[in-house]
């Protein structure tokens, strides 16, 4: 009699394996206010249910067209400009699927000037001199700025101007310089020198 044995090695498992979840994301854009001052940044959330790490890819554009592809989850300040409107679109993948693209837009604001250099001239002014004031600043628009410059002795008002014969020994007199760009004003600058 001859006796057949039948060995089977390796068989595959005939049992379902789970399938892949994609990431499900979203994104926003911050901060709330975006000016070309700032950075604008790409915040996103996600979820995955197989607690895969997510790895986001960015299509940032600006009034329509592509101007940064990658990984980078933010655009550079200066990149659009005032009434321009950015816009991201992001990709969650985590390793194994990619999920759904999510969008976020927004316009870009005014930005607001910034004083940069307030200067009292003369640096050590004596009794019964006449003080100057001059004031630098800069706007992330490319806005021309307006000035309105105010004066301060020992904290007290003293008017937009200091005359000769105005000034005693010992006082400290305050500059205080604001930009304007034709929409918004400037945080103050100030400096102060003491009356020799």
């Amino acid at each position: 009699m001859l006796l057949l044995i039948a060995c089977t090695k390796g068989v595959p498992d005939t049992g379902t394996q789970d399938e892949n979840s994609p990431p499900v994301g979203a994104v926003a854009l911050a901060p709330e206010s975006l000016t070309a001052a700032v950075d604008v940044v790409a915040a996103t959330t996600v979820e995955d249910d197989d607690d895969d790490p997510v790895v986001w890819e960015f299509v940032w554009s600006v009034d329509g067209a592509v101007v940064q592809e990658g990984f980078q989850n933010w655009l550079a300040a200066g990149t659009a400009s005032k009434g321009q409107a950015v816009s991201v679109d992001a990709t969650p993948w985590d390793g194994i699927d990619y999920g759904e693209t999510a969008t976020a837009s927004g316009t870009l604001e005014n930005a607001l000037p910034m004083v940069t250099s307030v200067v009292i001239s003369p640096e050590a002014p004596l009794e019964g001199e006449a003080l100057d004031c001059s004031a630098e600043g800069e706007d992330a628009d490319n806005d021309d700025l307006s000035w309105t410059v105010s004066w301060l002795v020992n904290g007290e008002d003293a008017g937009a101007e200091v005359p000769a014969d105005t000034t005693l020994s010992g006082e400290t007199w305050t500059c205080v310089a604001v930009a304007n760009d034709g929409n918004t004003d400037s945080w103050p600058g100030e400096t102060s020198v003491v009356i020799q």
